[in-house]
């Protein structure tokens, strides 16, 4: 892997993470259609929020990567939702992933944080890879309904 570097996200990253954002989930297999407007404030909707955090991978000043949620205050104590997290399609399967997530979890462990939840789709390279990187199944069902 080329030197990456990882740092917290801040405002000031949002146009490159938009970019990375469209980019990845226009691509196959999600296919979702996003504006960079539209994504940008997704983002920073997220990133803005009172425990907003995220981290950003970069190589010679250019975004190539990202994760973010958000903090959760729980009666165990702090848990962590991983809302978007995507590597630009052609830094997949190099490490930058895994480096990034490595990254957003100490920092988190040094945050006081006990637990971290994500979503995804079933049977996608994102499933696997977070398999690999210890997340579990839980016993949860996700429920939804249109408006």
């Amino acid at each position: 892997m080329l030197t990456v570097d990882v740092s917290l996200m801040g405002l000031d990253d949002l146009q490159g993470v938009a970019a990375v954002y469209q980019h990845t989930f226009n691509a196959s297999p999600w296919n979702e259609g996003w504006e960079l407007e539209a994504a940008s404030e997704r983002l920073k909707g997220l990133l803005a929020a009172p425990n907003g955090l995220g981290v950003v991978a970069s190589r010679e000043g250019v975004v190539i990567g990202f994760a973010l949620g958000y903090l959760e205050p729980w009666v165990t104590g702090m848990h962590f939702r991983l809302k978007e997290m995507c590597t630009l399609p052609r830094e997949q399967r190099q490490g930058v992933g895994a480096f990034l997530l490595d990254f957003l979890l100490r920092t988190l462990k040094e945050r006081g944080v006990l637990q971290v939840f994500c979503e995804t789709r079933a049977g996608v390279p994102a499933e696997t890879f977070l398999r690999h990187a210890g997340f579990r199944t839980l016993n949860v069902l996700a429920l939804g309904r249109r408006l």
